[in-house]
């Protein structure tokens, strides 16, 4: 069948009918609703005043007699809520300042002018919106009854002659606003209608996309992909459905119906394209594994690791990422579904065994979104690694070059086996020494992309040596280059980590199970810093040699009770007056000091010996730290 379209129009009223009588229907790859109210109240006001603005594009189904809209979701799904609630766009555009005038003088009160305007102006809005919730609502107003509702605000307007005289005054004004609401069912909407093939909508849609940036390469890929079906057969997968339908259901607010859509019947077959497969398959991830992949709620997000994954995983570079859908159809939907067990079995291993350095209870707060550690890419080159070691077979000639990869999705291999142990005790100190060194900073694609072809990387030894330079490193680099003075950073990445790691085997198995909370805290406060800086400041130019201190520097900072830090405030943990046995608690397991170590702080300094004391103080600290450090993962 030959492609070519035509120039066609509906009306406003025409369009929003075909919308509600599922004429028009959305294909599964469009990205949802994803316009805000200024958007929205553009396209309206555009219309209002008669001016261009862009065309929808339909494929015309003759023999069903619908239409799928390829383009201009957003301007249907704003025509459609226009026509269905006119009310929410009503604003102070729409108000008479001079009938405002008026009211303000019948009013009659006390008080600053402006403030009493605005407020006639907030009530008149929200009595339009909140009380004409349809079109029918909106053509039956009643102009009287936004006078009795200004009379509750203002008792003085409650006379019949001036609630009569507050009715004429805004009549006009919204008699205004219903002629241009009868204008707007009557606008025309310009559309194009495609006629052809229907294997060529997504090939449309990205190109009609491509051109603006207007699309992430994952919602291109939604159209991309659609083509590729892949049916989803283990029991350890099936929530992906579940994600791929809250997909759909939250994408159009239930206004519009998506073309070949049913979640009943999805669920029956278990069959999805390519992108749903691996949009369900990232948000079965992040449900499982927070503390690897960070926390989402919203159903629509991308989370771009199932992606990633399922791409390296197969051994490809990230410049190959948008084939992956015809890598999947290549390899079958029964190796696609041990691939994703397999990663799976990854995750709940690396997850394990990686908990005492991402998923400490002093990480995080019931009311907050878990957010991680370490980037996207640095996890995901960790289960890499675990894959392509229990799955791959390296073919090597003879200087021990890779020349061939062979897949094995149905058994873990033999080096896996003998490398298990290794791995598991080493990745975590690599994990720890390439967050402390920042080693995953920018994009990360060539160090995933190595560590492809060096699976080696995570099982290496790692000596308490090289360990202790790369700490070392880390801690010096803050004595540098964090001067505080005013303001005080909030803990990083790498202080989480390390504070996490430390106190994972401080804390008794109560500890981590009760629900008691734990704040990260400065030993000496920070409050108590600033003021003897701003001491010895005191007088000096930004230009002169000011003092400043690495204040947020780990050697100063530990977790403590929720309780403890609220009461101790801004005093040292030796002048908040607690009794003997609680103080040896407080030391022994959290703050790891003596009272000596603070006495520094009543001697009578000047600047730069404060300084120095600070830096001993931080330096004897961070030294008990590298050793707890070092019984944990060295021993």
């Amino acid at each position: 069948m030959q492609n070519y379209w035509k120039p066609d129009s509906y009306t406003a009223e025409q369009l929003e009918s075909l919308i509600k009588d599922k004429k028009i229907t959305i294909p599964p790859y469009q990205r949802g609703i994803v316009w805000d109210d200024k958007k929205r109240d553009k396209l309206i006001d555009t219309i209002k005043n008669g001016f261009p603005f862009g065309s929808i594009l339909l494929y015309e189904d003759r023999t069903a007699g619908t239409f799928q809209l390829i383009d201009g979701l957003q301007r249907s799904s704003t025509i459609f809520e226009f026509v269905n609630n006119p009310a929410k766009y009503f604003n102070v555009d729409d108000i008479d300042e001079n009938a405002i005038n008026q009211i303000y003088k019948l009013i009659n009160v006390n008080g600053n002018e402006t403030e009493i305007k605005e407020k006639v102006k907030s009530l008149l809005i929200n009595w339009v919106r909140n009380k004409h919730t349809s079109m029918k609502e909106v053509k039956s107003m009643q102009f009287f009854d936004f006078a009795m509702c200004l009379s509750d605000e203002f008792p003085g307007l409650a006379k019949p002659a001036l609630l009569q005289q507050v009715s004429e005054l805004v009549k006009p004004m919204l008699k205004t606003y219903l002629e241009m609401c009868d204008y707007m069912l009557s606008a025309q909407i310009p559309a194009l209608k495609f006629y052809g093939s229907e294997e060529v909508l997504p090939e449309i849609f990205e190109r009609i996309n491509s051109t603006g940036a207007t699309l992430t390469k994952y919602q291109i890929f939604s159209a991309t992909w659609s083509n590729v079906g892949i049916q989803i057969k283990s029991e350890e997968l099936q929530e992906i459905l579940d994600f791929v339908c809250n997909r759909y259901d939250s994408m159009v607010g239930g206004n519009f119906e998506i073309s070949n859509y049913d979640s009943t019947q999805l669920k029956r077959d278990k069959k999805v394209s390519a992108f749903d497969l691996c949009f369900g398959f990232g948000k079965l991830l992040v449900k499982k594994y927070p503390y690897l992949f960070g926390s989402s709620t919203d159903p629509l997000k991308i989370e771009s690791i199932g992606f990633t994954l399922i791409n390296l995983c197969l051994g490809n570079k990230f410049s190959e990422l948008k084939s992956l859908h015809t890598n999947l159809k290549n390899i079958g939907d029964d190796n696609v579904n041990k691939l994703l067990i397999g990663i799976l079995g990854c995750c709940k291993v690396i997850n394990r065994y990686l908990n005492v350095l991402t998923a400490f209870k002093g990480n995080s707060r019931e009311t907050k979104k878990i957010r991680t550690n370490h980037t996207e890419l640095q996890i995901a080159s960790i289960i890499v690694s675990m894959y392509t070691t229990q799955h791959v077979v390296f073919e090597t000639d003879d200087d021990g070059e890779i020349i061939n990869k062979k897949y094995d999705f149905d058994h873990i291999s033999d080096s896996w086996e003998i490398n298990k142990e290794a791995f598991c005790r080493n990745m975590k100190i690599v994990y720890l020494l390439d967050i402390l060194s920042e080693k995953w900073g920018g994009s990360g694609d060539r160090k995933v992309e190595y560590i492809l072809t060096n699976p080696d990387y995570y099982r290496r030894e790692i000596s308490y040596q090289e360990f202790e330079r790369g700490f070392d490193n880390w801690y010096t680099n803050i004595l540098f280059s964090r001067n505080e003075e005013k303001k005080v950073q909030i803990p990083k990445e790498a202080d989480h980590v390390v504070l996490n790691l430390v106190y994972s085997n401080t804390f008794s198995a109560l500890d981590h199970l009760d629900e008691s909370k734990f704040d990260i805290e400065h030993l000496i406060p920070k409050n108590l810093l600033k003021k003897r800086l701003e001491e010895y400041n005191q007088g000096k130019d930004e230009d002169e040699l000011r003092i400043k201190l690495p204040i947020s520097s780990i050697g100063n900072v530990c977790y403590l009770p929720e309780d403890l830090n609220r009461s101790k405030g801004s005093k040292t943990i030796y002048e908040v007056g607690y009794d003997e046995d609680q103080l040896s608690e407080i030391e022994s397991k959290y703050s790891f000091t003596k009272k000596e170590d603070m006495d520094w702080l009543y001697e009578d300094l000047n600047g730069n010996e404060f300084r120095n004391k600070f830096i001993d103080f931080l330096d004897r600290r961070s030294n008990i730290i590298k050793q707890k450090i070092k019984d944990i993962l060295f021993n």
